[in-house]
């Protein structure tokens, strides 16, 4: 079975479904074609830093 897929490069193609895992581990697929849609690998970071209040709670341990 073959899957669409989005190259680092921006090229799209098609590979096996056996390659599909072994291609996103090596970063050489930015996207590929489920049944749901286009699934996005690329992480968008976030250039914004949190400025809010510190909410964890801090627990002494004993």
């Amino acid at each position: 079975m073959f899957i669409k897929v989005i190259y680092s490069d921006g090229m799209p193609g098609r590979v096996r479904s056996s390659l599909l895992g072994r291609l996103m581990k090596a970063g050489e697929i930015v996207a590929y074609k489920c049944s749901e849609g286009w699934v996005e690998l690329r992480r968008k970071q976030s250039r914004n830093e949190y400025d809010g209040p510190y909410t964890r709670v801090i627990i002494p341990y004993y």
